[in-house]
């Protein structure tokens, strides 16, 4: 199924959507059968349906939240700002489990998960418009990383790196973790990076632009870290070469427009 497939179109969602086509026809590939949707609530016109089945994020702290959201449907139209990955992502997720979280939710904080073994489902919290939204295309991410074959701890394809060979991520500052989970947290949080880009280049009201530019100031210099380290020390295969000179190419224009957009008053 690799074959064929222009992986340096693989990392930035793309406007034509052809590596959505890529990433569907990768996904009913590598799974044998599809699984009912489960009842609940939908968004996106019916495409994706809301449901806290088998939870994902434990209680305490986490509550579940039932219905339909008002924040995640702010936090959806934050998303559509960004038409390549609004177009994509309900393609990718199929389950979304909303929670709070009544002890460490609040303004520009959101929560997520998502597990190898629950393909399309994602959780996150719902306090936060900008946060939600930053948290669906961050959980989106993760899914299309897996689909491609790059799971947390080993890898199929793209990363050749040995799983007991340890690196700095940008993201999880306490310990060294595998290649693999540092191209995850890196290619999870520049879908952020970019998401915010696009919401900062559409807001009007100054007090979310500054909102936005606060979640843009914390970002950038995690993910000039972690392009540091992967440009670094990643190990890959003819595809991850390929899916690597893509993606190096988005971050470093993502980061580019990102301190232009910051030194902006």
């Amino acid at each position: 199924m690799s074959a064929g497939i222009d992986w340096a179109r693989m990392s930035e969602p793309q406007p034509d959507g052809r590596d959505t086509a890529t990433l569907l026809a990768l996904d009913r590939a590598s799974r044998a059968s599809t699984t009912s949707p489960e009842p609940g609530p939908t968004v996106c016109d019916g495409r994706v349906t809301l449901s806290c089945e088998g939870p994902l994020m434990p209680s305490p702290p986490y509550v579940a939240v039932a219905g339909t959201p008002e924040v995640l449907a702010r936090a959806i139209d934050y998303v559509g700002r960004w038409p390549a990955m609004a177009a994509q992502w309900p393609q990718i997720v199929r389950v979304i489990q909303p929670f709070t979280d009544p002890v460490g939710g609040g303004p520009l904080r959101s929560s997520s998960h998502s597990v190898d073994t629950r393909p399309g489902v994602i959780a996150l919290t719902v306090d936060c418009p900008l946060a939600t939204a930053q948290a669906i295309v961050h959980e989106t991410a993760h899914l299309k990383l897996r689909i491609m074959g790059v799971r947390n701890e080993a890898a199929d394809r793209i990363v050749t790196n040995r799983p007991e060979e340890l690196y700095e991520s940008p993201v999880v500052i306490e310990m060294l973790r595998p290649m693999t989970a540092v191209l995850h947290a890196q290619y999870s949080f520049m879908h952020i990076l970019q998401l915010d880009l696009e919401m900062l280049r559409q807001e009007e009201d100054a007090a979310v632009r500054r909102d936005i530019k606060s979640l843009l100031a914390r970002n950038v210099p995690r993910m000039t870290k972690g392009l540091a380290t992967l440009r670094r020390d990643i190990q890959c295969d003819e595809a991850g070469a390929k899916f690597c000179e893509g993606f190096f190419g988005w971050c470093e224009t993502a980061l580019a427009s990102s301190r232009a957009a910051l030194a902006q008053s």
